[in-house]
């Protein structure tokens, strides 16, 4: 039964130390069959490596184009519905200026309202970016106006 312990115990740490699998080729008592898929199975464990390091480097570049991308996104929403706001604010101001008595449009009310309902929802969408580098993405709390 000990043994068998000692085996797991060196097959764990084979697993988890891939050079052991390096100084296994020179062991004697293995046969060439046995060495060669030794040799096998380290070559396929230094191209997983490099794989995965190519991948985080892809997955690194593509996360920053995207968030850059999503970034001017913002920053042209936050400008059109600045805009928008203004643009019916002034609409407003200029419908009463010619008569205080006038009922304003309804399609006018309601893109006031809307427009005033996107900026709200604009200013409580603003939060820090978060940076993607090792960590798990969480959800994001919405910040609250003061």
């Amino acid at each position: 039964m000990d043994k068998k312990k000692e085996q797991n115990t060196e097959t764990n740490k084979e697993k988890n130390n891939p050079t052991i699998t390096t100084s296994k080729l020179n062991d004697p008592s293995l046969t060439a069959l046995e060495r060669e898929l030794i040799s096998y199975v380290e070559q396929l464990t230094q191209a997983f490596r490099a794989s995965t390091e190519q991948f985080k480097a892809l997955e690194t570049r593509s996360t920053e184009m995207i968030n850059a991308k999503q970034e001017k996104i913002e920053a042209s929403m936050a400008t059109l519905v600045v805009s928008q706001v203004s643009l019916v604010s002034g609409l407003i101001t200029y419908v009463q200026s010619l008569d205080t008595n006038v009922e304003l449009p309804q399609a006018l009310i309601e893109s006031d309202k809307a427009a005033q309902a996107a900026l709200q929802l604009m200013r409580a969408q603003r939060r820090p970016q978060p940076t993607y580098q090792d960590q798990p993405l969480q959800p994001q709390k919405p910040e609250t106006s003061h």
